[in-house]
């Protein structure tokens, strides 16, 4: 019993530190690594302002235009940030994130980037796990 206790509270929130409030999503991120990037997949930065309108700028395909991101509040859901993502006014990507802050101050974001389009308009026709670290030390 004891060994399962101290298992389920290395995998608890407490054992990260805090999940991640919206004011500390501010700033630029790049893909922390800790997740396989799909080869053929664009990977971007992602860049949040304050009023939480962000953009995701490609990092394989310079000549790609970033994407405009509209965040889309969740309230029953509020550690979890959505945005949905256009190239040109078209509804492309949905990008939902989450996260955490550790005690000594590292900071993560993980989620999933949907791909919209396909057979079904606005229909997901897939996607990739996605995680991000500070581009710099920004907070």
């Amino acid at each position: 019993m004891k060994y399962l206790l101290t298992l389920l509270s290395a995998f608890s929130l407490s054992a990260f530190g805090n999940t991640i409030m919206q004011e500390d999503l501010i700033g630029a991120w790049v893909p922390s690594g800790e997740l396989p990037l799909v080869e053929r997949a664009e990977i971007y930065e992602i860049e949040v302002r304050p009023n939480m309108e962000a953009s995701l700028k490609p990092l394989r395909d310079k000549n790609r235009k970033p994407l405009v991101c509209l965040f889309k509040e969740s309230k029953p859901n509020n550690s979890i940030y959505v945005w949905y993502c256009y190239i040109n006014n078209h509804h492309a990507i949905t990008l939902s994130l989450s996260g955490f802050i550790t005690p000594s101050g590292l900071r993560l974001i993980y989620g999933f980037e949907y791909w919209l389009g396909g057979m079904v308009p606005g229909g997901i026709h897939g996607g990739v796990p996605v995680s991000y670290a500070p581009k710099t030390h920004n907070k």
